[in-house]
């Protein structure tokens, strides 16, 4: 894994970011002219990239959800609930589906025998570049953490 991407605003998406600065791993925040995260946390601005004021990217969150997903190796989806009852995760997933991208979903808690089962992660890893890390807003922040941390491991 050469970088971890994310909209990093929220939830899953700042947790990855979190991670990879910790964790000495390039990132990037793909987002939108008046990005905030929540909390007013603060970030070194050298590692946003941000979308053309004028691009269809910034006019809806679809759009913004596909550039992030084509625009990555593979789409890591973090999920501690069933994905039915989310509406922008779920958004995430069908993307993925239907652009043909991969993804792998994420179960939060994630345990070292519960990511055995789960393929993609494990055979696969490190032939990705780039992860685009997604999940729900509301989501537990340190679960996501400790995740990427077994995953990496």
């Amino acid at each position: 894994m050469k970088k971890i991407v994310s909209g990093g605003q929220t939830g899953a998406d700042l947790a990855a970011i979190d991670w990879a600065i910790a964790n000495n791993v390039p990132y990037e925040i793909r987002t939108f002219v008046g990005f905030k995260p929540v909390n007013d946390r603060s970030f070194d601005y050298r590692h946003i990239h941000w979308l053309p004021a004028h691009s269809s990217y910034v006019k809806s969150l679809r759009a913004r959800t596909l550039y992030n997903i084509l625009n990555s190796d593979c789409t890591f989806i973090f999920l501690d609930r069933p994905i039915a009852s989310t509406r922008g995760t779920r958004l995430t997933r069908s993307l993925c589906e239907k652009h043909s991208r991969p993804f792998q979903i994420v179960p939060i808690p994630a345990s070292r025998t519960l990511l055995s089962h789960v393929s993609l992660i494990l055979k696969d890893f490190d032939r990705f570049d780039v992860i685009n890390c997604a999940g729900p807003r509301s989501i537990d922040e340190e679960s996501v953490r400790k995740a990427l941390d077994l995953i990496a491991s």
